[in-house]
């Protein structure tokens, strides 16, 4: 029984993790590159930007160099920036 209730916790802390939303303001190089279309390159470009411009509102994310509408549109709903969305 033990093992079982374990089981089902491991799994929800799981789901919970892959549900969670990326910071834009805070999330390492490996967590932004889970992202949909964004790889290394794209993640380092999201750090460089943050350090001189901090997120307001997960919008600014189309300021990034490589980073469009359709980017923005298939992430959208896992991003925040800290200001109360996440």
């Amino acid at each position: 029984m033990k093992k079982i209730i374990f089981a089902i916790l491991m799994l929800l802390m799981v789901c919970t993790l892959a549900f969670a939303k990326v910071n834009l303001n805070t999330a390492s190089k490996k967590e932004l590159s889970s992202l949909e279309y964004v790889g290394d390159a794209k993640a380092q470009a999201i750090i460089d930007y943050r350090e001189k411009n901090p997120f307001e509102n997960i919008k600014e994310f189309m300021k990034v160099d490589g980073v469009g509408e359709r980017v923005f549109e298939m992430n959208k709903d896992n991003l925040c920036t800290g200001n109360g969305d996440c």
